[in-house]
């Protein structure tokens, strides 16, 4: 069967390349489209654009309930909205009840943009980023951007009667199963959306088609077969692979996680689905959160060769939420010399620019220094700079052929 784009909840959105926001990377004939069977076009749309970065939506916004009990209804809920933004941005789940976050916490109305009501009667609460930064930085305390890797789970289950199956989007048509699986399985999916909301975690399941293939991968899963599971996490674009297994007994339920990621690999042993969410977060929050204020960084990028990656180039660094005030500085040779403000260290700019496939850090000589600040010849310290190249826009072919 086609392989299909798994679209993420709403809370956030896949990021386009600057390709597809603006010229696309491909320019085929209408004839050429229309030779295109319908299960084949399906197939290739998942791969026309590079893979990006999820980015979450609404970062700084949060809808809660509205306690009518409480003395000062807006106030509580401008509170608690206030304490679940601090929990996503700076990637801790601490920060909800920080001493050290007391100026945000005990006075949220001060950071309020807008508030309002959702059609259930909910608060709806939107704060000011800036404002909200500052007094993290001011506090010691990291910030999160809005791009997060996206992490493609694959949930093996078997329940307390032997019923085995794969928790993916939504029922495969045909599937047959217990009404006690169908509970466990509906269960599973409102835990992880509800946790991993909480914490500003993209994420995915599978979804396929037939009952073959569902067995098959449960098999893969079962047995942590990466190397099968792969091809096709890479096929969907997700920049981090989650195995778990989920064993139910009629003494409790054990889970299994295992995470593959460019940045992080680890495992957590014997712990709930919610516990196991929280571990993912605050694994890519070591990896992709930043503590201080902004900072001045030069980027050199290779591989600039014409006026089409040049655009594409500088429209994705000014979507990177890190970055502010990308100043070209020279432009020679295919080399891109920029100045930017960083919001973390060039260590985790580099690792965010990997999420996407636009930039990447070049290798460095033996012996060359690594991004942080460093001496120049006269003695002086430089600024940090990051070595970078552009990666070669894939068309809808190239995609296809390197995917399968």
């Amino acid at each position: 069967p086609a392989a299909r784009r798994l679209l993420a909840p709403d809370r956030y959105n896949k990021r386009q390349s600057p390709s597809e926001t603006g010229r696309g990377s491909m320019q085929q004939s209408e004839e050429s489209r229309q030779s295109l069977s319908g299960c084949l076009l399906a197939l290739l749309i998942c791969f026309a654009g590079a893979s990006q970065s999820a980015e979450v939506e609404n970062l700084y916004t949060a809808t809660v309930e509205l306690g009518s009990e409480a003395a000062d209804p807006r106030t509580t809920a401008q509170a608690a909205a206030m304490a679940e933004v601090l929990v996503r941005v700076t990637g801790d789940r601490a920060a909800a009840t920080a001493p050290e976050l007391a100026p945000l916490l005990d006075n949220p109305g001060r950071f309020v943009a807008s508030y309002g009501r959702t059609i259930g009667g909910e608060a709806q609460v939107r704060f000011l980023p800036s404002e909200i930064e500052r007094e993290l930085t001011i506090a010691g305390w990291p910030v999160c951007g809005a791009e997060r890797p996206l992490t493609q789970l694959w949930i093996a289950v078997t329940d307390q009667f032997g019923e085995q199956t794969i928790l993916t989007n939504a029922l495969p048509p045909g599937a047959v199963y217990g009404d006690h699986m169908l509970s466990l399985l509906s269960g599973l999916r409102e835990e992880i959306e509800t946790v991993a909301a909480l914490r500003g975690l993209p994420w995915m399941l599978p979804d396929f088609v037939t009952n073959e293939h569902m067995m098959r991968t449960f098999e893969d899963v079962w047995s942590y077969s990466f190397d099968s599971l792969f091809t096709v996490t890479d096929a969907l674009q997700a920049d981090a692979t989650a195995i778990v297994r989920v064993r139910e007994s009629i003494i409790g339920t054990d889970v299994e996680w295992l995470l593959r990621s460019p940045a992080y690999q680890g495992s957590l042993p014997g712990t709930g689905v919610s516990e196991g969410i929280h571990w993912l977060a605050d694994s890519f929050a070591a990896q992709y959160c930043s503590t201080g204020g902004p900072r001045t960084l030069t980027l050199r990028i290779a591989g600039v060769g014409d006026f089409d990656s040049y655009a594409r180039v500088l429209a994705y660094l000014e979507s990177v939420t890190m970055l502010s005030d990308v100043n070209v500085e020279s432009y020679s040779a295919g080399e891109l010399l920029l100045r930017a403000q960083s919001r973390g260290d060039a260590a985790v700019l580099a690792r965010t620019f990997n999420l996407d496939s636009v930039l990447r850090e070049r290798d460095r000589p033996s012996g060359f220094p690594g991004p942080g600040p460093f001496q120049g010849a006269s003695g002086t310290t430089l600024e940090p700079t990051l070595e970078l190249m552009v990666v070669p826009e894939q068309g809808l072919f190239d995609a296809f052929d390197s995917g399968f």
